[in-house]
């Protein structure tokens, strides 16, 4: 979760918060569907923070509210909602099982 909250700082310094929560299509539709900002990244593809920033959140060309990851071999698919703090990772996940 570390390299996804200072993936994200070196876009917007003030993103300093991070939550992981279970990966699943309905869940990254919800999150469209309620307003979320949500770009897919490939964690399998990502060699270090710099290449986190690179692959996922620079395509985007901003923050976004979450990104998710397919998973594979020995990865886990997840669903990361990224905010500035605690709050509004909080606010994010309510969004989600509302």
């Amino acid at each position: 979760m570390s390299a996804f909250v200072l993936a994200a700082m070196e876009r917007d310094r003030s993103m300093r918060s991070a939550l992981s929560v279970r990966h699943s299509p309905e869940a990254v539709e919800v999150a469209r569907r309620k307003g979320l900002l949500v770009l897919p990244v490939e964690r399998a593809s990502v060699i270090d923070r710099e290449n986190l920033t690179d692959t996922g959140l620079k395509a985007g060309g901003f923050v976004p509210d979450a990104v998710f990851d397919l998973g594979g071999p020995g990865k886990e698919a997840i669903i990361c909602l990224l905010g500035h703090g605690p709050e509004d990772v909080l606010g994010k996940l309510r969004k989600l099982v509302e």
